[in-house]
């Protein structure tokens, strides 16, 4: 008995070391590849210029730019900051908000996700060394704005965006926030030996986004990315209706920490995030890196889901319906053949003349040139030939009339005699010529 049982646990063992990989969690920190915020305020406008007035947008205000699109203006450039803002109490359409998007192609169809965690950091206004600045450091404007009790909701994004900054409000992609992750911030302590030149405290906010991240190893969704936006309060007062938060984003060092716990599934691995192309207002708004993508549907606002008027006002804002019919520019077949085909003019009148001429012409210089296919014309070319012959008489005669007869000659006695043939009929041919509109006799 003692034996058998020894030998079912060493059973057991081996079958739970040979299956244990398959169940064990992986651990991953995916990356964020894209990000993007929309201002509501940014509207094409009119700007006056050295040459004249061009069309443009609003200047990022985390990384002004030079006159004339020289670029950002140098040590004031914070790029990639990521602002939520309220003004005058608009949670509907909030002033600004912001969206990132990750890589989570380590995931597969079917993995068990038990942990995945967001941590952004909260910019600050100050200077800093940047040894790539002209003026050795970089200076930015972010602080925060009354954010204390505030809150900020991580809504699930349902369309791919294109990075860039201070983006109008209809290219802002479609978005869900029902069952959103939230967070408040937190005050946490600096690390003033990795960061000796800001000895105050740090400022962070976390978002359990293990719920969408499930959903997204479901699902092989388009788009694993976010969008932040502030979480309107119950009971809302004078305190709430205007705040800001910087986000320092992904391209501050420790701006962004992920933690991603899970269990692989037996599943293909989640496709890459794809991104519309940067877009740049071209008066500094400025852009990051993307990778390329095909055609796709743009249009802000939330989810048809959600049922909040914000989306349809920001899809008709977008343009409206895609599937709309073209319009017919070409108008019908017969139209559009006329337009495409090469536009044929008349020929002048004096053109048909001349090819009338030719022809007579021709036929005169057949008549005369050319033997009849029964016998020599009695007033060709080659009869006069033969008369002059007999005129001379003898072997010399006969001599004399083939050296006449001789092709050079020959055609040189007939061209002659077409000249005078032909008198009559070039002048009466220069009569009508004449008469011809637009023609002056020389």
């Amino acid at each position: 008995m003692t034996r058998r049982a020894t030998a079912l646990l060493l059973t057991l063992l081996l079958g739970g070391l040979l299956f244990a990989p398959a169940a064990l969690a992986a651990q991953a920190e995916p990356a964020v590849i894209s990000r993007a915020w929309y201002w509501q305020s940014q509207q094409n406008q009119n700007h006056d210029t050295p040459v004249g007035t061009v069309s443009g947008e609003l200047p990022n205000p985390y990384c002004p730019s030079a006159p004339g699109g020289l670029g950002g203006v140098p040590g004031t450039c914070a790029e990639g900051r990521l602002p939520v803002e309220i003004i005058n109490g608009d949670y509907e359409t909030p002033d600004k908000v912001s969206a990132v998007g990750f890589d989570l192609t380590m995931l597969t169809l079917g993995s068990e996700v038990s942990k995945f965690t967001l941590t952004m950091l909260e910019a600050e206004s100050g200077c800093r060394p940047n040894e790539d600045s002209p003026t050795s450091q970089e200076c930015e404007e972010t602080d925060a704005r009354n954010p204390e009790g505030k809150t900020i909701q991580a809504c699930e994004v349902t369309e791919i965006f294109g990075d860039g900054d201070g983006r109008q409000y209809n290219e802002m992609p479609k978005f869900d926030c029902a069952g959103a992750a939230t967070a408040q911030r937190k005050e946490v302590k600096n690390d003033a030996k990795n960061d000796p030149n800001d000895p105050d405290p740090d400022h962070v906010w976390t978002f359990d986004l293990t719920d969408v991240a499930q959903r997204w190893a479901e699902s092989s969704p388009l788009c694993t990315c976010v969008m932040f936006r502030p979480l309107q309060p119950k009971n809302a007062d004078d305190d709430d209706l205007n705040w800001r938060v910087v986000l320092a984003g992904a391209k501050y060092p420790n701006g962004v920490k992920t933690d991603l716990v899970f269990t692989p599934g037996e599943g293909e691995s989640l496709p890459p995030i794809s991104t519309l192309p940067p877009t740049d207002s071209g008066l500094g708004s400025g852009s990051a890196p993307t990778s390329s993508f095909g055609s796709t549907e743009v249009g802000g606002g939330l989810d048809s889901g959600t049922g909040d008027d914000l989306g349809a006002a920001a899809d008709a804002g977008a343009g409206g319906d895609d599937t709309a019919p073209p319009e017919d520019v070409a108008g019908d077949d017969g139209e559009l053949a006329a337009a495409e085909g090469p536009e044929i003019e008349a020929m002048p009148g004096y053109v048909w003349l001349a090819l009338l001429a030719g022809l007579v012409g021709f036929s005169l210089v057949r008549s005369i040139v050319l033997e009849s296919v029964h016998a020599h014309r009695a007033n060709g070319v080659l009869a006069h030939i033969h008369r002059i012959n007999a005129a001379r008489g003898g072997m010399q005669g006969t001599a004399a009339a083939a050296a006449v007869a001789g092709p050079l000659s020959g055609l040189k006695t007939g061209l002659a005699t077409i000249g005078s043939t032909l008198k009559p009929v070039t002048s009466k041919v220069g009569s009508l010529v004449g008469k011809i509109p637009g023609i002056k006799k020389g």
